[in-house]
């Protein structure tokens, strides 16, 4: 597939087959994610709650799916009977009380446990260090800042 017959973008940079939706989700570098189901193709960009337009990880957590962007984290649901995802929650520096320190997740990880981890990179001419943000269930945001 490419831009030309259906894709949002020819940089597709992450990939998430979603089970429960039977839909290939693609996230793109610059025009949001690209979703493939036996309807076809289905676009989500900003008008339909995606923070930002760059897209760096996609997860499928029970009946959601987590989106990484470079403004935030984005979490979508299907509705029964609905064949396009709704949005649940919008998670940014502005709505977590400081919770996530910078708006740009470069990644993402949820564990066997059920613990979301994602990493933010932060950058000045002193130093250079990297945070990762874990989100226990039932609890709120915690910072594990590491310097280095």
């Amino acid at each position: 597939y490419h831009k030309g017959n259906g894709l949002v973008s020819n940089d597709i940079r992450t990939l998430s087959y979603i089970d429960f939706s039977e839909s290939l989700w693609m996230g793109s570098s610059d025009n949001g994610i690209s979703i493939l189901s036996q309807l076809g193709f289905q676009n989500l960009g900003s008008d339909l709650g995606l923070p930002s337009l760059k897209v760096t990880r996609i997860i499928e957590h029970q009946s959601t799916i987590l989106v990484a962007t470079s403004a935030g984290l984005a979490v979508f649901y299907y509705l029964p009977g609905v064949s396009f995802p709704l949005m649940l929650h919008q998670y940014t520096v502005a709505n977590t009380s400081g919770g996530l320190i910078g708006d740009n997740i470069v990644d993402m990880l949820l564990t066997e446990t059920g613990i979301l981890l994602w990493l933010q990179l932060m950058e000045s001419a002193i130093f250079h260090w990297s945070n990762w943000i874990m989100i226990l269930p039932g609890k709120p945001l915690v910072d594990l800042a590491v310097l280095f």
